[in-house]
């Protein structure tokens, strides 16, 4: 797997990079809420449910390869 990710940590992975591409550039923080969700299915036209998004954060971030990325955890749902 990816970065030991699983399903849902890959998709949420997908938003992120999505996101970054799309706004982030050149900013210190990217908000992976469900606006950026919203935006990336209406973009992609994929199908990702909040609840699968909101696990593949929590993956994202839980990961012990993964902590070192996020030293704050700033996320609202």
């Amino acid at each position: 797997m990816t970065f030991e990710l699983g399903s849902a940590g890959l998709k949420a992975l997908n938003v992120l990079i999505f996101t970054v591409q799309n706004s982030g550039m050149n900013k210190d923080r990217v908000v992976l809420d469900k606006y950026a969700l919203e935006e990336f299915l209406s973009d992609s036209g994929q199908k990702l449910s909040q609840a699968t998004f909101t696990r593949g954060i929590k993956e994202l971030v839980g990961g012990s390869n993964n902590r070192k990325m996020f030293k704050t955890r700033r996320l609202f749902y």
